[in-house]
């Protein structure tokens, strides 16, 4: 399933692969964003169009030079929500070994208090 901008089945830590192929930098300073924080939640359909319902998978990233957030909504498939599932462990995934290993972005979230 591709959703928007996203396509499914990379294999990296979201299970989705930007299209086109890019890197994701800041569009303020040019940065590299980092993940932050991904979940994957029920979308539910309305009442006049129940079949719109489906999953998103939010993920946010960092910025580690100006400490902008960007977060995105692809949908995703309910084979990609069970996937993830049993990668993650669940259905939110915090990747503190992706962020705590950047010395300037873990000192800024350690100011803040989220590690």
């Amino acid at each position: 399933m591709k959703g928007y901008l996203w396509e499914e089945g990379a294999e990296n830590i979201t299970g989705l692969k930007p299209l086109p192929p890019l890197e994701l930098k800041c569009p303020f300073c040019g940065g590299e964003l980092f993940p932050r924080r991904m979940k994957i939640k029920e979308i539910p359909g309305t009442s006049r169009c129940p079949s719109l319902g489906g999953y998103a998978q939010d993920m946010a990233f960092k910025c580690e030079n100006c400490d902008s957030y960007w977060p995105f909504g692809p949908p995703v498939s309910a084979e990609h929500r069970e996937r993830m599932q049993k990668i993650w462990g669940g259905l939110t995934y915090v990747p503190a070994e992706v962020w705590l290993e950047r010395e300037l972005l873990k000192y800024k979230l350690e100011v803040f208090g989220y590690c």
